[in-house]
């Protein structure tokens, strides 16, 4: 698995004088000292190696970057500078393709060992009573370990019973991967300015080692059912270049309580399974909350940052729930956004009893170029207030619901499944 260890800069003094003069000289500042220690952390020794080049010995040569490594951080620069300088996009040239970059064109993954191969594949088995246990992460080493890695580690497999980890206040690296077998884990932290999970890398980038095979990208990536978090804040910093993701759930019963979740583009991916989400922030610019998973919205803050979409549900055609917003905070800054588009064509998602901000287009969905789309998408809402529910613009072929029809689009309903789910008595 990956580590999650840190870094030791050796430039922090001379970084910090930069800030200083641009702060004096009221400038923009592009701090690439925090961002090239973001980076490195993400990808983790092995992976920091695919940005160096080679010297004429070949031994890695740590002080300048190679081809991919001039792609992953000309790629923060520009996202950065689009921020600090409007009007800067119709100054760029050269624009290349993902696809046809070196990041993605060359070999760019870190191999995982045998024994990391086995444990990202191995299958789920019905759970057992094992006895419920608490670990404590804490960076300065006053905990039982040091990094979120080592405590997963000491996980037991497919136990029914309830582990905690405990993670004392800083910063925490990523990848973290919480496999199948790794049942029933409730990540705690000490407050979401306090314990921060980052990541700094989008899907473009190279995978460090220790990641499934398709995953890259993903700052924690949860597998194993009945996984809960709460305190805590999960961040992919990797700017605005592309799909970055802060959290994945692949997995049922997930639930998500007091957390930030912060990105620009795929912050939150929940891929399937279904999902509960109390009391928290998720802000993001384009398709910042997608996938296929039925998940519920509790009383959030969602947050749109300059424009963009807040979902991108890819909903099954036989699935009757995807997503459902209720009783939100929609609010955000710069340009307006929309409420979502269908990533697949059933796409479902639900606003009820939310407050919506003039952050939101007065048209509210976007069909994704697919006129075909406006026909199958199920996109409802209900007693919204604010600004940016006013539905006198909305398009056609998004409704409002009936109050008969609204008794059914409560969180308990769409959460309850075949098992009778039910996070909210827990």
């Amino acid at each position: 698995m990956p580590t999650g260890l840190t870094s030791k800069p050796t430039l922090s003094e001379y970084a910090e004088a930069v800030r200083i003069v641009a702060r004096e000289e009221n400038v923009p500042c592009i701090d690439l000292n925090q961002k090239s220690i973001e980076i490195y952390e993400s990808l983790g020794p092995k992976g920091c190696e695919l940005l160096s080049p080679l010297t004429s010995d070949g031994t890695i040569d740590t002080t300048h970057l190679n081809l991919v490594g001039a792609e992953v951080f000309g790629g923060f620069v520009l996202s950065e500078l689009r921020l600090m300088v409007p009007g800067i996009d119709r100054q760029i040239r050269g624009f290349v393709k993902p696809e046809q970059r070196y990041s993605t064109t060359q070999p760019t993954t870190v191999p995982n060992t045998d024994e990391q191969s086995a444990a990202l594949a191995a299958r789920a088995e019905k759970p057992t009573p094992q006895g419920s246990s608490t670990i404590i992460v804490a960076r300065d080493g006053s905990g039982d370990v040091k990094t979120i890695q080592q405590a997963l580690a000491r996980v037991k497999l497919n136990n029914s019973d309830r582990t905690t980890i405990r993670i004392k206040a800083g910063v925490y690296n990523g990848p973290i991967v919480i496999t199948r077998p790794m049942q029933n884990i409730t990540f705690e932290g000490e407050g979401i300015d306090k314990t921060i999970i980052r990541f700094a890398l989008t899907v473009y980038d190279p995978i460090p080692q220790g990641v499934p095979d398709r995953m890259g990208g993903n700052g924690v990536i949860v597998l194993g059912e009945g996984f809960e978090a709460r305190n805590l804040t999960f961040a992919n910093t990797a700017g605005d270049r592309g799909q970055a993701m802060a959290l994945r759930l692949q997995a049922d019963r997930a639930k998500i309580e007091n957390c930030k979740l912060t990105g620009w583009q795929d912050t939150l991916l929940t891929h399937s399974g279904r999902h509960y989400f109390k009391n928290c922030h998720i802000e993001g610019r384009v398709d910042f909350i997608y996938g296929g998973a039925t998940s519920v919205f509790d009383q959030c803050q969602i947050v749109t940052k300059n424009g963009g979409y807040i979902t991108a549900a890819s909903t099954p055609e036989n699935q009757k729930y995807g997503y459902l917003f209720y009783r939100c905070k929609i609010s955000g800054w710069g340009k307006q956004a929309y409420l979502g588009r269908p990533w697949r064509p059933f796409a479902q998602v639900a606003f009820v009893e939310c407050e919506i901000g003039d952050n939101i287009l007065p048209a509210g969905w976007h069909n994704w170029g697919k006129e075909s789309n406006e026909k199958t998408a199920r996109y409802v809402e209900y007693k919204n207030t604010g600004p940016g529910a006013d539905r006198s613009q909305r398009v056609p072929w998004s409704r409002e619901l009936t109050d008969a029809e609204a008794v059914d689009y409560t969180p308990q309903n769409y959460l309850k499944g075949n098992d009778g789910w039910n996070p909210l008595g827990q």
